[in-house]
């Protein structure tokens, strides 16, 4: 925790700033609400072993959307969220990544492509529309989404 951007928004919220004084030192960088969380999508080694390509999902809090990032790396090696750029981002959640004939097929799924690059390090990535996945819940077999 941040604890100096803690200090900042407890005494900004003190100072009079109206109705935010409770709320400003939630709301500054580094505050008590910390980072982002990340959930792993899907995951798959490019098939000469070199690779790794995941699909990271990223989820801010309660007011933010969802998204997520296609992250490619070594084969092997750790993947940090936080540390590393993202290859292709995407607004929602895409559904899963494949390698394909020496391609990286991103399944979309949900997600819309807002970065998209059409070649990573001489390794063509192809973007796939797929079919919508249902919102989650206790009986999706019972909903009707269509």
């Amino acid at each position: 925790m941040n604890w100096k951007g803690v200090a900042a928004g407890i005494v900004l919220g003190t100072l009079g700033w109206g109705g935010y004084n409770y709320v400003l030192p939630f709301l500054l960088p580094g505050g008590l609400l910390g980072p982002c969380g990340y959930e792993t999508l899907s995951k798959a080694s490019s098939p000469d072993w070199a690779f790794d390509a995941a699909l990271i999902e990223v989820n801010c809090g309660a007011t933010t959307a969802y998204s997520s990032r296609l992250y490619i790396a070594p084969s092997g090696a750790a993947i940090d969220p936080d540390k590393e750029d993202p290859v292709a981002r995407f607004k929602g959640s895409a559904a899963r990544v494949e390698w394909v004939d020496g391609k990286l097929i991103v399944h979309l799924g949900d997600a819309t492509p807002v970065v998209k690059p059409a070649v990573w390090r001489d390794v063509p990535i192809v973007y796939e529309a797929g079919p919508k996945t249902s919102p989650p819940g206790p009986f999706p077999e019972t909903l009707n989404f269509e």
